[in-house]
This record gives C-alpha cells, sequence and structure tokens, in this order.
C-alpha cells in the first residue's frame, strides 16, 4: 500500500494548507472554556483581585490536536487516491486483440478483470473502442475485428466471451486489424492492448504478424507472469500397450506432463476416471526444477485398467489438461463357445444366443471353435456347458489366463456329468446337479441372495423374479466363502471365482439359457457380465480388426476451452475416420468423442500441439504491462473518519476541561446521556461510510443481505459457479417458497445464492446444495465453517441429480463428485427415510421424495432426538428437486418430470413443503408415533 503511488480529484482544495498558520494563531488567542466550580459566594468577594489577568491559552497538545484536524479535513477534501488509474495513452481509438485461444484459460479471471479495468480508466468515454479475438468463434463464423463501441458497450460484449479448446489463429486477427486501419482516414494513432496467453510465437507467419502489428500504431503487450502459463497432459502413444515398462505389467498405461516454464518445483495432481466417470486413480507427482516434461505411469489397479476412459490435471482449468481415451488403447473382444447339441436353428434355446446379446453392446463378440479362438487376441472367453477338455487346450487356456485373460464357463448337462472335472474350474464340483423345482421335486426354486459388499456385483438390485430351478453344487472347502461371489437364499455358491496370476476364472453354476434358470432372461444377467469385463485385460491396438466401424463418427462428448465434458454444438460434425489422424481440432471439430459405444475415437487437444515454449521476451516495438491490476483505493473516506473522531475526541476533552462532566451523578448522566449517544450513532454512520468508500473497489452487500434476510425468512442455496444450475436452484426455491406462502403457515420470502466460502450460513435455516463437476474442492476454512453450521442445527441438502445415471444406489458422477467435495466434512452416520421418520408426515402423508426424477432413496442423519431437535443435518438424494420446483417469470414450470408427469410434480412440491416444515419446526410431530400405545392405554 505504501509503495504506490497518490492523486488528488481536487487538488486546489490543499491550498487550504497554507491556512494552517494563521489558523495557530487564531487558536492561541482563544482561551479555553470558563470552569464552573461551586462555592459560596462571599470567598469570591475575599479573593476579587482589583488588576487585571491575563487570560488562559489553549495548552499545546490540545492546540496541535486542532490543527490535526484542520489538515485532515483540508486532505479530505482534495479527494486523494492511492494507486489511480493512469488516463489510456494516445488520443486515437482503443483496439484490444484478446488472445482466446486454448491456452489463455487457466488465468481467464484475470484477463477479464484486466480488460475491465483498463475500460475504466480516465479518458476511456470519449476513446472508440474495437475488439477482435485470436480464436475461431464457437458458431463457426470467420474471425472479425468488432465495433467501434462505447466503453460500456465493450464491457456488454466481453461479458459472454470464452476461451477455445482450440489453437488461435494470431495472424487473421491482426490482418483484420491492420485492414481496418487502412480504411480509415484522417484518424489519430491507435492504442493496441494485445492481450498474449504468454505463449511463444514460432511459425513464420506468427512473426510477421507481430512485425506488422507493431507499425499499426502504440502497441502494449499484456503479458501475465510464468505461474499461470498451462501445464498440459499428453495421451499415450498408439501403441502404448505393447510397450513395458520397468515392472514388465504391459497393461498400465503412460501419459506424458508437459510445463512451459521448469524453474521452480510444481506439484501437479492426476486423477485416472472410467466409465460413467468413475474415479479409478488418484496422485500427485512433484516436476522438480529443471524439469519440463515427465512420464507418469497411471497408478490404477490391475483389475481396473481395462476400463480407463480419462485422465485429467486438477485445478488446471483448459482443454489440454484432459486426455481421453478410446478403443485403440482397450479393447475387449470376447470368445464365445458352447457344449451340447447345435440349436442355433432354436436361438430361444441356445446358449450362445443369451450370451450374444448380453455382450455386444460393450464387446467384440467373436465365434469359433476352441482351437480358433486359443489363436486369436482375447480378453474375454467364454465357454457355456463344456465339459471335458484335452490335457493340450487345458494348459493353454492356464497359460493365457495367467497373461491376463478372463475365462467364464457356465455349468449345463455336460459339465455336470464330467468325470473327475478339470483344473479350469475356481472350486471342484459334485458330479450331477441339483434340481429345485419341477413335477418331481420337493423345494421350490431358490431367489438370489443380496450379494456381498466384495463382490464384483455388490450394489445390483436383484429383481424378485429371478430363480434358479438347477445348478452344480460345489465341493465344501475352506476358502469357499472367499471364492464366492453370488449365493442362493439357501446360502450355496450360484458364482465362483479364482485368481490365477494377472487374470481371473469365474464359473456360473447354472446355465447361459433359460433350461436351468431365467437369470439369462433378466437385466441382471447383463449387468452381471458387464461388471466382470474390467477384470480382463485389453487388447492393444492392431490386433482387432475394424472392418465394421463406421465411415463417419459421430459426436459423443466435446471438450469446451476450460477442459469441461459437454453436450456438442450444433455446429460439431462426424469425423471422417480414414482421415482422422490429419483432422484439424476447429469448431467443426472440438476436442472430443466422437463414433458410438462399440466404435469410440478421442481427438486430443495436446496430441496436437507443438512444444510449449514461453514468450520469454517482448516483441520489437512493443511495450509490455503486467496482467496484475492494482487497487485503486480512495483514501477520502479514511481521512474524513479520521478527522470527525479526532473532533469528537476534542468536544469531550473541552467538556472535561471545562468541568462539563463533574458534579452529582445524575447531572452527568443527564447531561451525557444524548452526547453519547449522539457521538455512538455518528461513530457507528461514519465507520459504515468509511468502510463503504474504502472497499469502493470490491462493493459487496454483505450489510444488506444480511439486514434483507434477518427480517424474514429465506431458502438458501449454494453457489456451484455453473450458471444454469444456480438459476435454476434459484427458479426451484422460488417456486417452492411461493407454493409454502399459499398452502401453510410458513412466511417464506424467496431464495437467496450462498457464497459457502464468503457468507454467514447461520442466516439460513437450509442450504440446498446441487452437485456439479465445476465445483472447486473445499477449503480448510469453508469445511469448518460447513461443519460449525452443521453442529449449530443447520440443514444441508445435497442433489447429487443424477438419477438417470446411477444416482446413490450405482454411484453416478455425481455421487463421486459428492464423494470428492465431503471428504473432508464431518458428516454424521446416514440411514434411508424409513416410514416412520417424521419427514413423512411433517405436513404432508409421504412415503415417496421424488423430483425430477422418480425412484431411489433419500439418506439423512441417524440423529438422536434431544441434538438439534431431531431435525437431520444432511439429507442426499439424486433426484434434481429443484428442477421440478422450478417455475419461470410466466409461473409455468420451467423443466419437465419424468416419469410421472404432473402427479409426480404434485409429490415433487409437498416433499418440498414436508422439508422445508422439518428444518424449520423440528421433530414435534415425532410423538405421533406414540399415538397407539397412549389410545391403548387410555383405553385401560
Amino acid at each position: 500500500m505504501f509503495g504506490g503511488t497518490l492523486a488528488f480529484g481536487t487538488p486546489w482544495v490543499l491550498t487550504g494548507l497554507l491556512a494552517l498558520p494563521a489558523l495557530w494563531w487564531i487558536l492561541r488567542l482563544l482561551p479555553p472554556r470558563p470552569r464552573l466550580i461551586r462555592f459560596p459566594n462571599l470567598l469570591l468577594l475575599r479573593d476579587l483581585l482589583p488588576n487585571e489577568q491575563t487570560p488562559s491559552r489553549l495548552p499545546l497538545w490540545l492546540l496541535l490536536l486542532r490543527m490535526v484536524f484542520a489538515a485532515l479535513l483540508i486532505l479530505a477534501a482534495s479527494q486523494p487516491t492511492l494507486n489511480p488509474r493512469d488516463p489510456l495513452p494516445g488520443a486515437g481509438p482503443i483496439i484490444m486483440v484478446v488472445d482466446n485461444g486454448w491456452a489463455s484459460a487457466p488465468n481467464w479471471s484475470d484477463r477479464m478483470a484486466k480488460i475491465d479495468a483498463l475500460l475504466n480508466r480516465p479518458g476511456i468515454d470519449d476513446r472508440e473502442v474495437l475488439l477482435v479475438t485470436s480464436a475461431a468463434p464457437a458458431n463457426g463464423d470467420p474471425i472479425d475485428i468488432l465495433g467501434p463501441f462505447t466503453a460500456t458497450q465493450a464491457r456488454e460484449r466481453l461479458a459472454g466471451l470464452r476461451p477455445q479448446p482450440w489453437r488461435d489463429d494470431l495472424p487473421v486477427a491482426i490482418d483484420r486489424v491492420s485492414d481496418w486501419i487502412t480504411a480509415q482516414s484522417n484518424m489519430a494513432t491507435p492504442t493496441i492492448y494485445w492481450l498474449s496467453d504468454g505463449l511463444a510465437r514460432t511459425m513464420p507467419a506468427e512473426r510477421a504478424a507481430l512485425r506488422l502489428i507493431a507499425n499499426l500504431g502504440d502497441v502494449i503487450m499484456v503479458r501475465a507472469g510464468d505461474n499461470s502459463l498451462p501445464v498440459v497432459i499428453r495421451p499415450p502413444s498408439d501403441n502404448a500397450l505393447d510397450d513395458p515398462i520397468n515392472d514388465g505389467d504391459s497393461n498400465m498405461l503412460a501419459v506424458t506432463l508437459e510445463r512451459v516454464i521448469d524453474d521452480v518445483a510444481l506439484p501437479v495432481r492426476v486423477q485416472t476416471l472410467g466409465s460413467d466417470d468413475r474415479l479409478l486413480g488418484d496422485q500427485t507427482v512433484i516436476m522438480e526444477t529443471g524439469i519440463k516434461d515427465m512420464r507418469l505411469e497411471l497408478d490404477v489397479p490391475t483389475e481396473l485398467r481395462s476400463d480407463i476412459r480419462q485422465v485429467r490435471i486438477i485445478n488446471a482449468n483448459h482443454a489440454a489438461s484432459r486426455v481421453l481415451l478410446d478403443d485403440r488403447f482397450v479393447r475387449r473382444p470376447v470368445g464365445l463357445i458352447a457344449g451340447g447339441d447345435d440349436r442355433s436353428a432354436q436361438p430361444l434355446l441356445d446358449q450362445l444366443h443369451y450370451l450374444r446379446q448380453a455382450f455386444e453392446p460393450f464387446a467384440e463378440v467373436r465365434g469359433g471353435t476352441l482351437e480358433n479362438l486359443i489363436q486369436q487376441p482375447l480378453s474375454v472367453l467364454v465357454m457355456a456347458d463344456i465339459g471335458t477338455l484335452t490335457p493340450d487346450s487345458i494348459d493353454r487356456l492356464d497359460t493365457w489366463i495367467r497373461d491376463g485373460g478372463l475365462l467364464i464357463r457356465f455349468a449345463g448337462p455336460q459339465l455336470a456329468n464330467a468325470s473327475g472335472g478339470d483344473s479350469l474350474l475356481p472350486v471342484r464340483i459334485r458330479q450331477g446337479d441339483r434340481a429345485l423345482g419341477g413335477a418331481l421335486s420337493w423345494t421350490e426354486p431358490v431367489k438370489l441372495a443380496p450379494f456381498a459388499d466384495n463382490s464384483p456385483f455388490a450394489g445390483l438390485t436383484i429383481p424378485d423374479d429371478v430363480t434358479i430351478e438347477r445348478q452344480i453344487l460345489a465341493e465344501p472347502e475352506l476358502d469357499l466363502n472367499e471364492r464366492s461371489w453370488a449365493r442362493l437364499a439357501d446360502g450355496t455358491p450360484l458364482v465362483t471365482a479364482e485368481a490365477r496370476g494377472k487374470g481371473y476364472l469365474v464359473l456360473f453354476h447354472t446355465t447361459a439359457s433359460p433350461s436351468w434358470s431365467n437369470l439369462a432372461l433378466s437385466g441382471l444377467f447383463v449387468e452381471m457380465l458387464h461388471r466382470l469385463m474390467p477384470l480382463s485385460a485389453g487388447v492393444a491396438p492392431g490386433q482387432s480388426a475394424e472392418n465394421e466401424a463406421p465411415a463417419n463418427l459421430a459426436p459423443i462428448r466435446s471438450v469446451d476451452g476450460f477442459g469441461t465434458l459437454t453436450e456438442p454444438g450444433p455446429i460439431v460434425q462426424p469425423l471422417h475416420l480414414a482421415s482422422f489422424e490429419d483432422t484439424e481440432i476447429d469448431p467443426h471439430h472440438p476436442p472430443g468423442i466422437y463414433g458410438r459405444e462399440a466404435t469410440r475415437r478421442a481427438l486430443n487437444l495436446s496430441a496436437r500441439l507443438p512444444e510449449l515454449t514461453p514468450l520469454d521476451t517482448v516483441p520489437s516495438g512493443m511495450r509490455l504491462e503486467s496482467l496484475s491490476i492494482s487497487p485503486q483505493t480512495a483514501l477520502f473516506p479514511w481521512l474524513l473518519f479520521a478527522a470527525l473522531m479526532i473532533g469528537l475526541v476534542d468536544w469531550m476533552l473541552a467538556q472535561w476541561m471545562s468541568g462539563g462532566l463533574s458534579g452529582r451523578m445524575d447531572e452527568i448522566s443527564n447531561r451525557w446521556r444524548p452526547t453519547r449517544a449522539a457521538g455512538i450513532g455518528i461513530a457507528l454512520v461514519l465507520s459504515a461510510v468509511a468502510t463503504h468508500g474504502a472497499q469502493a473497489q470490491a462493493l459487496t452487500l454483505d450489510e444488506e443481505r444480511a439486514m434483507k434476510v434477518t427480517s424474514g425468512t429465506y431458502l438458501g442455496y449454494v453457489l456451484t459457479g455453473d450458471r444454469r444450475v444456480d438459476e435454476i436452484s434459484h427458479a426451484g426455491l422460488d417456486g417452492l417458497a411461493g407454493i409454502l406462502r399459499r398452502r401453510t403457515a410458513a412466511e417464506v420470502e424467496g431464495a437467496i445464492g450462498v457464497d459457502i466460502d464468503r457468507d454467514d450460513l447461520a442466516l439460513f435455516p437450509l442450504l440446498y446444495w446441487p452437485i456439479t463437476e465445476v465445483q472447486a474442492d473445499l477449503g480448510s476454512e469453508t469445511v469448518e465453517r460447513l461443519n460449525q453450521y452443521m453442529r449449530h442445527g443447520g440443514m444441508i441438502v445435497f442433489d447429487t441429480r443424477d438419477k438417470l445415471e446411477g444416482g446413490l444406489e450405482q454411484g453416478g458422477p455425481g455421487v463421486q463428485r459428492l464423494r470428492e467435495l465431503t471428504r473432508n466434512l464431518d458428516m454424521p452416520p446416514l440411514q434411508p427415510i424409513n416410514p416412520q421418520h417424521v419427514m413423512t408426515r411433517s405436513f404432508y402423508l409421504l412415503q415417496i421424495f421424488p423430483g425430477r426424477y422418480a425412484g431411489g432413496e433419500v439418506w439423512v442423519e441417524r440423529t438422536d432426538e434431544r441434538r438439534n431437535d431431531g431435525v437431520s443435518s444432511v439429507m442426499i438424494g439424486a433426484h434434481d428437486w429443484a428442477a421440478a420446483w422450478a417455475v419461470g417469470p410466466d409461473n409455468r414450470p420451467m423443466l419437465p418430470v419424468v416419469p410421472g408427469g404432473e402427479r409426480q410434480r404434485e409429490l415433487a412440491y409437498r416433499f418440498g413443503v414436508n422439508m422445508v416444515m422439518y428444518a424449520l419446526t423440528g421433530n414435534y410431530k415425532a410423538d405421533q408415533v406414540h399415538v397407539p400405545y397412549i389410545l391403548e392405554r387410555l383405553g385401560q
């Protein structure tokens, strides 16, 4: 602060300082106020002196105090400003060339703040402003210069500007500037601001463009510091799976981290994600000083490596910070073979028919004889009712399993009657089979037991109608429990497995057709096989033919300028598979995933970037200006506050010296009470004025918000940073507030967005928190604030909004992100809402709690009624409640609800009413649980 510059808004007022000497002499001549002393009047006559006395003068310290008071008032009137913004140089138009390619994203907010500061410099209102971006617009329009605008219009245009996930084209942008300047006549020299992304321009066309712009006017290059330059992650090579690493594990993938500056050690956090954005690995590495790029082996468990789909750098926030992996890196060909009679003419009786239907959505299915399949590169081999195998086949299959293959076997008559079995079974089996139903059976078909937590099938929902009529039995062994992945309700194993080397051997103790059970007819059959796929090793590129791959690959998901996966835009076009490697990343082909689920191709920006080089020298003909902003501070309110506080002290001292503060206690009280109230009131008002003025550069409405919130009841929602999600949250809670006002006695005023890092959480009875991917991790201070809020009666409603993607039951992407956000929070033990919970009757009688999506459970704290009045501090669901409550300006629902229509929306509103009444009133209705027992006792 003390090293900045100082300017005065009205410097002529400083001439008042010349009057301070005259004020000095005037104050010296003025005596202090006469002091009142109570004494008998005869004493006055006795001590009366006839000669003239010199009046007493002001003490020196009081004189200096008043001089300081006058000087502060003069300085305040001159309107001084610390670190004032200098006027823009020149007199011609202001042209802003903004780099908004992928490399500009890491410091995008700083770049926008710098532009806003430039557009608020003195003299900007008299200048024309023109804008040109160096990256092609996302709508496919060509790069062009925009304007001229006023400063206000330019700020409005820049509000919607975003970084693009492709390289910029600076030569084209500079050509547009040159063409515009050439077309003007009698124009003053323009001032050109080039907001560089900090990367060197090494191409001949780029160097020529920089020489051209240097001759067009007064050019100022704005560049950020080296610590904000991007770190990129480059994908594995196409033959990554063929390159063994030191430990010989050829299934481990490795990516490359590269940075621009290597003069300091840099920690980099990398996450590996699987299908459905499931977190597979999280590791932090240190790029030591002098290391510009490093190879990073992905630390992922062996059984999950085949499921790797993304690798990203946490908090990098640009398009080259995320690498997408496709079928070139992980392939899962599945071979199918069945024993018994050939029933291909009767597909509904053929085991291979049900296996093909189950595997084809997510694997490459191959058929043939066992000898032919063994010779092919396979990830999974499925043998349905294969009885006896030759010793040579057993040895070859055992070697294949130990190298990472997955062998899945299904029972049947041949396997049941095979004498002695073979070594390719995870357990020893009894000869013959066990019938559980039929005309001659004493028992009924048996249902499946819930899957254990250590089973790959854990979390799958078992339909009630799935039953097993016949199975083969395993011989009792000490480790049979450990090898059992699925059991029947009577405890007998249904699926057993054994790990061999790098692979697995799995046995289903029933058939793959409906002959022994109806498992093959259920969706559970497909889900169980899908869960087994990650246990297999992928096949390297080139080992799987692509004769059936589509010629054109349609876009599936795209990466935006901040490195976030989004839905493809309207102008995104399919990729031609034949020319995939030569495809240029642009608005028509942004980075992302193209193709279909069976044949996918990842278009990664980092794979097409040249070596990163910093722009460490200022091009000839330009001046350098930092991207950082020195905030200007108006000193007027501080000086005025100091002057008036000194004046208040002077007045109190004058009262004390004159005896105005002495005397009897009641006179002191009567005399001081109004002055004390006035002094305190003045001090508070001046303090508020000073604080308001001193923070003029970062104006907040905290006091106004606090007064607004405390004057009524408001529902709070957490600001996520995703504008669309925040708008839906506001509209949803506003709509719910309207329902509460119309149907209940609760006077809920509306909804207010809450910044959990800054705002006072205690002002809100509950917080609605929609989970999004863009939310930053919680800091330690924020974690403590949230813990305090929950401990002292606050209620947080977490909504993962991912019911259609798995929700709480299957760990959808929202659930994964919720686990990351709350890993440091003091979360209480949770349980699903049971039929006796107060939430089911706090206003309406409810047993389901739908939102935009129906189904699934809602989890609350397993709390004690004596703590926080029995109100749960946490509620978790995946139903997207705010979307169901949201209404537009016309009071109509903004979004549809599925699948229940308007009846489901009404139930969603009733759940919202119950939730708010529960948060506001606690468990006062919990005594209704005891009503039957009370009535019973009264009857006795």
